[in-house]
This record gives structure tokens, sequence and C-alpha cells, in this order.
């Protein structure tokens, strides 16, 4: 997984932008003896099954800062949300009823979904400490178009220096 964003602002209003990039994977393989009918003819079957999904989530929103203290931020945002999604599946079944061995049953499928949804949010920060260098960012955004409906919320723990800052952030999008 790979995942990067930036950020700038001019006055009160800024653009934001992120990217996901995710590529997942695994594969598996089974396989079951046993018997059929009253004679107990013995019979087995394997499997195997590979699997791969790669999507890109991709948001773009425009942001007005509507406070801005020494406390926190809060800003107030809408823009866009792409998803592009692809699943690709194969699988191999073989197997034999006593010593005949039963037709190789093998395929595979893919399947792709691309969706542009608009979304609209809110974000900022609560600044800890003495010197406000330690922040707990928050995000959180409802989307609607070609998806039914989504959302996303992040939350974290950040710290600021002259030259940027570091944030480690839990994130969740439905």
């Amino acid at each position: 997984m790979l995942m990067g964003s930036f950020d700038m602002r001019k006055g009160s209003w800024g653009l934001f932008t992120d990217v996901i990039y995710m590529d997942e994977g695994g594969s598996g393989s089974a396989s079951v003896d046993g018997t059929i009918g009253p004679d107990a003819v013995p019979t087995n079957v394997t499997a195997d099954v590979d699997f791969d999904m790669t999507s890109w989530i991709w948001n773009l929103t425009g942001y007005f800062r509507a406070i801005d203290t020494r406390g926190g931020a809060f800003d107030i945002l809408a823009g866009t949300r792409y998803l592009d999604v692809e699943q690709k599946v194969k699988w191999d079944v073989t197997g034999n009823v006593d010593d005949v061995p039963v037709a190789e049953r093998s395929g595979d499928n893919k399947e792709s979904l691309s969706n542009w949804d608009v979304i609209f949010g809110v974000r900022g920060r609560f600044n800890l400490g003495a010197k406000k260098a330690l922040f707990v960012p928050y995000y959180l955004d409802l989307g609607f178009g070609e998806s039914d409906f989504t959302w996303q919320g992040v939350t974290g723990l950040g710290y600021a220096f002259r030259w940027g800052e570091i944030v480690a952030v839990w994130r969740y999008l439905y």
C-alpha cells in the first residue's frame, strides 16, 4: 500500500489532495479425501485459488478555513473522490473417483469498477501542549454520485516542526 497527500493554502482558502494505491492478493490450496456411496468408493478433490485486487483512491478537495486559532483549526471542504478497483480470481479443481480422474475444472474471472463521487466534509486539528507542536488531526467526509453513499474518517496524532509535520493516522473509508 502506498499513500501520499499534498496541501496548500493561501489565506483562508486551500486545496488538498491525497492518493491511496493498494495491491492486495493471496492464494490458497485445499484437499479433501472421502468416500461415496454404500460401497465407500474413495474420492479426493484438490482446489487451488489465486486472488488479486488493485485499487486507486484519489481525493481532491478545496476548503475554507473557518476557524484558525492557537488551539486548532476547522475547515469546511468540498470536492471529488475517484475510486478504481480491479479484482482477479483464478481457480483449478482436480480430483479422482477411485482410480478414475475427474475432468479438471479451471477458470478465471476479472471484474473492475470506476466511480466518481462528490464529497463534502470537515477537517481540522486540535493543538496540544504549551508549544502547540503536538496535535490531533481529524477529517470526515460524506460522498455520493456513482456510488450510493461513501464516507471517510481520519484521526491520529502529529507533531509540527519548523520544516513540516510528521503525522500517524488511522483511516476508515466506506
